[in-house]
């Protein structure tokens, strides 16, 4: 069981003490802010006031495990994006995919939303898994630039699931939604 309530500056703090993906991967996950400046500009550009929502993830025991972002609300076709990032040290424990749950019931039951909206890295099958978990399903897939372009050398080198075109790193990517319908079927199972 998870606790999901709006993200604060104060809970900036807490990040410092995740834990750091190891696979080079999800480097670009790593919190790795320093200052209170740092801080507030992070804080700043994730908390949008009409086109994004983000909401922290604890356990019962008020230990901050993750963050979910409703980001790109459309609210008038009733659309939004889904970003999700957790602690690498709570990982496979469960926390995401309840977490998930808890911001459907938000996105859906409370914003009265119709339809949520994914991006996931082919190469990372966990989180494919919890997506279909809790509902998702995937309507495509595609090459795009790869989120982090820092490290280009380094992915390149050591993992298959990169390749370089005019000097810009892309990866495949998956798709996913979650429509209104779906969700409320879901429920009555």
């Amino acid at each position: 069981m998870v606790i999901l309530s709006k993200l604060t500056r104060d809970d900036v703090h807490k990040m410092m003490a995740w834990g750091k993906h190891q696979d080079p991967r999800f480097y670009h996950y790593n919190f790795d802010l320093s200052t209170e400046r740092g801080f507030d500009m992070w804080y700043k550009s994730k908390k949008k006031l009409f086109s994004r929502k983000i909401y922290k993830v604890e356990t019962l025991e008020h230990v901050m495990v993750g963050f979910i972002t409703i980001k790109n609300i459309k609210w008038s076709t009733r659309t939004a994006e889904m970003g999700i990032v957790f602690d690498p040290n709570h990982l496979s424990e469960g926390y995401g995919s309840e977490g998930m749950r808890e911001i459907l019931k938000e996105f859906f039951d409370e914003l009265h939303m119709e339809r949520l909206y994914l991006r996931v890295a082919k190469f990372n099958k966990r989180a494919q898994a919890s997506y279909l978990k809790v509902g998702f399903k995937i309507y495509k897939e595609e090459e795009e630039a790869f989120e982090n372009q820092l490290i280009n050398d380094l992915l390149i080198k050591c993992c298959d699931d990169f390749f370089m075109v005019d000097d810009e790193m892309y990866a495949k990517y998956i798709f996913m939604e979650l429509t209104k319908k779906d969700y409320e079927s879901l429920k009555c199972k």
